[in-house]
């Protein structure tokens, strides 16, 4: 068993997430989870807790039907895409945030 914490992204690899963002006369297409989930990977490797974490994305179609209904609840209950969980203890859904997801992993690293 290992003594790293376990991050698990699911979500669709090239699914946007949100509408995107548009200003000084150009727009931006919104983010895959695949490219939030890439960003997610770069901020924790540059973070002190980037040795005692296991990052792993879960594209819940192409993994099969397990990876569905590990999240079908959560879904059926109306929450969003990309859904986190943190050693199966902490979970967030409908976006990636890098800070939140840090401060959670710090957390719990404090109490082993």
């Amino acid at each position: 068993m290992s003594n790293k914490i376990s991050i698990l992204v699911f979500g669709i690899q090239d699914q946007a997430v949100g509408g995107g963002s548009c200003g000084a006369g150009s727009c931006q297409a919104p983010s895959t989870m695949g490219q939030l989930y890439s960003g997610l990977v770069d901020y924790l490797q540059q973070t002190d807790v980037k040795d005692w974490i296991e990052l792993s994305f879960v594209d819940i179609f192409q993994n099969g039907n397990q990876s569905f209904a590990i999240v079908e609840d959560y879904l059926d209950r109306g929450f969003n895409l990309p859904i986190v969980s943190i050693n199966n203890q902490k979970f967030f859904h409908s976006g990636l945030y890098n800070q939140l997801i840090y401060e959670t992993v710090k957390e719990l690293l404090n109490e082993k």
